[in-house]
């Protein structure tokens, strides 16, 4: 038996009332509503918290956004990543990212084969002055 293909697409901030799919009059979205006309996909998901970077290790790995010591080190600590899930159980996987927060620093490599990073540099520094952001201020305090 061959095993179905499977493609997870996250998008941040993506309105489902802005897409064809959704009824919406204006032809916004027509590469998703023919991926949609062939695919199972989910209507009612719902996120546990507003944002990405505390969304994704829920949708990654089906635990809380505060569990396993917050969202802060991404899927890094937590169990269960659905990569890791879908390479034991046969299938090849790949990430193309395009947002920053999802890269290996934060264990969105694991039992991922191949990584695609797609994003610009603005994006990079703005995570990463946003990663060391604590300990900036705690320095500041003159507490390091």
């Amino acid at each position: 038996m061959t095993k179905p293909n499977i493609l997870l697409l996250t998008v941040e901030a993506l309105r489902f009332d802005r897409l064809g799919m959704s009824g919406y009059r204006y032809n916004t979205s027509p590469v998703l509503d023919r991926m949609v006309e062939h695919s199972l996909w989910c209507e009612n998901g719902f996120s546990l918290a507003p944002s990405t970077q505390p969304s994704m290790p829920t949708i990654m790995t089906s635990s809380r956004p505060l569990s396993y010591g917050g969202y802060d080190l991404g899927i890094k600590n937590r169990p269960n990543s659905l990569p890791l899930i879908l390479k034991n159980n046969g299938y090849q996987t790949c990430h193309e990212i395009t947002f920053p927060w999802l890269r290996s620093t934060y264990g969105y490599d694991i039992g991922v084969d191949n990584i695609g990073h797609h994003y610009n540099v603005t994006g990079i520094v703005g995570a990463t002055v946003h990663t060391i952001r604590s300990h900036v201020l705690a320095y500041d305090r003159g507490e390091l």
